[in-house]
């Protein structure tokens, strides 16, 4: 029950008991009104915030400051790649537009405000995670007062990858042969492995009996550099690989004298990348990223006809996701499998 004083200058102020620090000291909220009955008022509501949970006393926290203190209690819980990306959206994109604002001060009209300024910028599928972070954040500590209840964000925009074609395929590969691109880009273009779990391949990972690779874990980018951890889906998988890739990489091991538990490559993934993509245009090449070649070893195999769930299991996705982001080359093979049965059953 709140206590409430008549100040000298005439008006009200309530005291009321929020709770126990960590430290076991107590916690007060102090409201001051002009009269008595609009102090018993304020005093009541927030004792029933109290009561609900919903409580929480903001008044001086400005976004930024909150922002980061809300990465770092939900570090643990996040992986080490969506932390580096939570952490760029709020150093790039939220505090500089939130800049000094309170957080009790932003509003509806600051998250729309916000979505239409950086969908102009960004695509709608970045802005669209962009809100849901903004969302739990909010939420975390306004609850029902959250800024971001009742505004959508943008439509999503169906993921279209740009593939290379079987030719344009076989021209990187040629361009690459005899150089140290040619691994990589045969075990993303042949065995559809992530840039992730090229590099965090070892030795003991090679069967050269059964011609297959295990793929169990994933180098990824952390605050602390680089660490491995388990594959995107969580799970191993083996997958068979042709005899020219398995000797490819039994001669690299040779000549690199590379032993026990260390990686086949020691090239960071994210300089790999960026070292591809100026390989790439140097050559004259098709103008495609490494993680294209993903791609098109599934449409490969699709065009091949192999069935969904081998294509999945062998890319490690979930089969429902793998026919979203390949629904093109589906939709081709049914009207393909359709021509075919209707002739089938034609009366010759």
């Amino acid at each position: 029950m709140a206590s409430i004083r008549k100040l000298k200058n005439g008006k009200y102020q309530a005291t009321i008991y929020v709770g126990r620090d960590a430290d076991g000291k107590h916690l007060r909220k102090y409201v001051t009104k002009p009269s008595l009955k609009e102090c018993k008022k304020a005093a009541r509501e927030i004792e029933e915030e109290i009561d609900s949970k919903s409580f929480v006393d903001i008044k001086n926290d400005r976004f930024s400051e909150y922002a980061t203190k809300w990465l770092n209690i939900n570090k643990n819980r996040l992986a080490p790649q969506t932390y580096l990306s939570y952490d760029m959206y709020i150093r790039k994109h939220f505090n500089p537009y939130f800049k000094t604002l309170k957080l009790q001060q932003i509003n509806e009209f600051h998250i729309r405000d916000y979505i239409n300024k950086k969908i102009e910028v960004l695509s709608p599928n970045t802005v669209r995670k962009h809100f849901f972070v903004l969302k739990e954040m909010f939420f975390d500590v306004l609850k029902n007062k959250s800024p971001c209840i009742g505004i959508k964000p943008p439509a999503p925009v169906p993921f279209s990858p740009k593939v290379p074609s079987t030719e344009e395929f076989n021209m990187i590969w040629e361009a690459a042969k005899g150089s140290w691109y040619e691994m990589p880009i045969l075990l993303a273009g042949w065995c559809g492995m992530r840039k992730g779990e090229i590099f965090a391949l070892k030795p003991n990972d090679l069967d050269y009996k059964q011609s297959t690779i295990r793929i169990d874990e994933s180098r990824s980018d952390s605050e602390h550099g680089y660490i491995d951890k388990s594959t995107k889906n969580k799970q191993e998988r083996v997958v068979v690989a042709p005899a020219y890739l398995m000797e490819l990489l039994k001669k690299h091991i040779a000549s690199k004298s590379i032993i026990g538990m260390h990686r086949l490559f020691d090239t960071r993934p994210d300089s790999f990348s960026t070292n591809f993509g100026e390989w790439i245009q140097s050559k004259k090449l098709p103008d495609v990223t490494f993680h294209a070649l993903r791609h098109y070893h599934a449409t490969y195999l699709y065009e091949q006809g192999i069935p969904d769930k081998y294509v999945a299991d062998r890319l490690g996705h979930d089969i429902v996701v793998l026919k979203q982001i390949y629904q093109h080359i589906g939709v081709d093979s049914e009207k393909a499998l359709d021509e075919k049965i209707k002739n089938m059953f034609e009366i010759k």
